[in-house]
C-alpha cells in the first residue's frame, strides 16, 4: 500500500502524516484479496484559504486507485484531524458502496442464468 501524503499551506508535521497515515491504512481491511503494492492513496492536507472571516478552514482531499478503480474525496472541517476523518469517512462509504453494487449485479446475472435454464428444462 503506498500512501503519499502532502500539505498545502501548512507545515506537514510527523503527528499529521502520521495521523493520515493511520486513518488511511484503516482502509486497508476492503482489500483483502488485492495486492497492497496495487494500492495507491494520495492525501492532501491543508488550509483551504486565508481569507476567512472567522477561524480557520482545513481541507482533505484524497485519491484512492486499486484495480483500476478510482475514487475521490475532499472535506473541509474546522479542524485539521475532523477533515481527515471526514476523508476517510466517505471513501469507506465510496468503497463498500461500489462493493454492493457489484455483488449485486453478479447475483442479478446469475438469477437470469438460472431462469433462462428453468425454461429450457420445463420446455
Amino acid at each position: 500500500m503506498h500512501i503519499n501524503i502532502s500539505a498545502k499551506g501548512i507545515e506537514l508535521t510527523a503527528a499529521i502524516k502520521e495521523y493520515g497515515e493511520r486513518k488511511m491504512m484503516a482502509l486497508r481491511r476492503f482489500f483483502k484479496n488485492i495486492d497492497e503494492e496495487e494500492i495507491h492513496i494520495s492525501l492532501v492536507v491543508g488550509k483551504e484559504t486565508a481569507h476567512h472571516k472567522e477561524g480557520e478552514v482545513f481541507m482533505a482531499d484524497a485519491t484512492l486507485s486499486f484495480a483500476g478503480n478510482l475514487y475521490h474525496s475532499d472535506e473541509v472541517a474546522n479542524d485539521l484531524y475532523a477533515a481527515i476523518d471526514k476523508v476517510q469517512a466517505e471513501l469507506e462509504r465510496m468503497v463498500t458502496t461500489d462493493k454492493a453494487k457489484k455483488e449485486s449485479r453478479f447475483r442479478r446475472g446469475g438469477r437470469r442464468v438460472k431462469e433462462a435454464l428453468r425454461g429450457l428444462y420445463q420446455r
